[in-house]
């Protein structure tokens, strides 16, 4: 290869890369995604365009120039058809496959046996084919993975190439010293661009694989966030279930069960708790399509905080005939429809759901004689709801029912706080806090 045609070959190189590989012909200044699928796929066009160009052109070459010796133009067609062949079975298994197996590394080590043997007919037979220099070295550097084997075959080439041409025809054998450095010129530029390219290759190989990596990382991130929805989701609506339908279920329980025990020694008592059970369920029912419909709680659908707690301690004491002192701090002024001064809807529920759970668990487990129930709103956005009952208490921090549980995390999640004293034999004191900027 001459120095003229290594300068040619210099150009041909810095415009293809440019074409090929828009995005890496400058690494530090690179900005934009890594290459991928797409511009890989440009690469390999680019690569058998070039290789399907410059073999057509060899063998025009061939066929038209006057051959010294008549066995050289069928010698060097077949080295053509040889390499060509070759390359179409070798180079879809090198180039397309994203892993090559190891038949697939035989049947490449074989096409480049075929291409340094094809190189050196064409060197003996027609040296002005030597052009497809050009691309053979671009196959051998993308077809091998290791830099070491890269190198190898270059040099191979190269070997052939010098061989071929010292058995020429005295004649037209060049001088041994011009070409030998001729080619080592062409082969220094070889090795050099197959480096780079070979570099910008791993790079790029490397890039897809962690951009493979991120996006299953991204997948399990995104399924996790779906899952972790759902269970929120989950335990909101248990905690929507247990704090209205559950509570009325178990007053409509306990209703049944008095109007049962009451039906034959006072049958008007027993129509009371039925038409207590009556109302309680329709309640439920109406509580059941809130729910469905993703509605606002119909307690206070309305309603004012205030008479929302009015009506829950009055249905208390129709259930259970224990008087509950509810008491308002201040006492609401006008109408008494206004709620807590500054209090968003969400923390109002909060504080009719600590009275509904307090009241709840006073008639299941505490039997209590007495129950007291206060709302204090001392300042503007905040306010303190308080229910003490006379039971029996417990021991705090053995409770094993949820209500307690979900309801002290709903109130940590609004902003608010959950405090419940307790002791066996001493009853039981809850207070529920909402304070506005915790």
């Amino acid at each position: 290869m001459s120095s003229g045609t290594a300068v040619a070959t210099t150009r041909i190189w810095r415009g293809v890369g440019s074409f090929l590989l828009p995005n890496l012909a400058d690494p530090s200044t690179h900005e934009g995604p890594p290459m991928g699928a797409r511009v890989w796929r440009r690469v390999l066009v680019g690569l058998h365009a070039s290789f399907g160009i410059l073999a057509a052109l060899a063998v025009l070459t061939i066929l038209t120039n006057a051959q010294s010796e008549p066995w050289c133009r069928p010698a060097a067609l077949a080295a053509i058809g040889a390499i060509v062949l070759a390359y179409t079975v070798a180079g879809r298994v090198g180039l397309t496959a994203a892993r090559v197996s190891r038949r697939g590394r035989a049947l490449i080590v074989a096409y480049l046996v075929v291409l340094v043997a094809g190189v050196g007919v064409l060197a003996r037979t027609e040296p002005d084919t030597l052009f497809i220099f050009f691309i053979v070295y671009a196959q051998v550097w993308s077809l091998v993975d290791r830099t070491v084997a890269g190198t190898f075959w270059s040099l191979m080439l190269v070997a052939a190439s010098i061989v071929g041409m010292a058995l020429r025809p005295a004649p037209d054998r060049p001088d041994l010293v011009s070409l030998i450095s001729n080619q080592a010129v062409g082969v220094a530029f070889a090795l050099l661009m197959g480096i780079w390219v070979h570099s910008l290759f791993d790079r790029s190989r490397e890039q897809a694989r962690l951009i493979e990596k991120l996006e299953s990382a991204r997948a399990e991130v995104a399924a996790l966030e779906r899952e972790r929805g759902a269970q929120a989701e989950r335990e909101r609506m248990a905690r929507d279930v247990h704090d209205t339908l559950a509570q009325g279920y178990t007053s409509i329980l306990m209703l049944a069960r008095t109007a049962v025990a009451q039906l034959g020694a006072d049958p008007a008592a027993a129509r009371e708790r039925l038409e207590l059970v009556e109302e309680v369920a329709s309640e439920n029912l109406a509580q059941a399509r809130a729910l469905v419909a993703a509605q606002s709680p119909v307690e206070l659908d309305g309603t004012s905080l205030r008479d929302a707690l009015t009506q829950l301690a009055g249905r208390f004491t129709r259930e259970t005939g224990i008087e509950v002192d509810i008491r308002f701090s201040p006492e609401p002024a006008g109408d008494g429809t206004a709620g807590p001064a500054g209090l968003r809807p969400a923390e109002e529920l909060m504080l009719l759901r600590a009275a509904q759970e307090a009241l709840t668990n006073a008639r299941r487990h505490a039997s209590p004689t007495r129950v007291s129930l206060t709302l204090a709103t001392a300042r503007p956005g905040e306010a303190t709801l308080r229910v003490v009952d006379d039971g029996v208490g417990f021991a705090v921090g053995a409770e094993t029912g949820s209500g307690l549980v979900g309801l002290r995390r709903r109130m940590e999640e609004a902003g608010g706080e959950l405090l419940v004293t307790s002791a066996p034999g001493a009853g039981t004191q809850l207070v529920a806090r909402v304070v506005r900027g915790r």
